[in-house]
């Protein structure tokens, strides 16, 4: 995960994730200093009380080492906003997951997020 001034960066990922009311929401980014905080707030524009481990609309991922599992967590049409270092490993993920790339937004370091939406079919396993 690219380095960020952790304002901004919790800015960028709670707009691009835009969750609605009563989405359910999930953060995959295990150990990222910043996890509770994005949960916290994906929870709150959500309005929901409780993290999904599963069906989730909106999914806020670390980086390519953890789309696998948040993909897992997130139900066909959902989203997902991740976080990568350049638009090749942007490419790459998308292009390994079978995702559809809906934007790309860089980041002050020079990192970048971008939002992705899951095909409306089942999960592959």
């Amino acid at each position: 995960m690219p380095p960020a001034p952790d304002g901004e960066l919790m800015a960028v990922l709670l707009a691009l994730a835009g969750p609605r009311t009563d989405d359910p929401v999930c953060v995959q980014a295990p150990g990222h200093p910043l996890a509770d905080r994005v949960r916290r707030g994906l929870l709150a524009m959500s309005r929901t009380e409780v993290e999904v481990t599963t069906g989730a609309q909106v999914c806020v991922v670390g980086g390519s080492e953890d789309l696998a599992e948040a993909i897992r967590r997130t139900a066909p049409g959902g989203k997902l906003v991740s976080l990568a270092e350049d638009r090749r490993t942007v490419e790459h993920d998308v292009a390994n997951h079978d995702l559809v790339l809906l934007h790309v937004e860089t980041l002050a370091t020079g990192g970048l997020a971008f939002v992705a939406r899951l095909a409306d079919l089942p999960h592959r396993s």
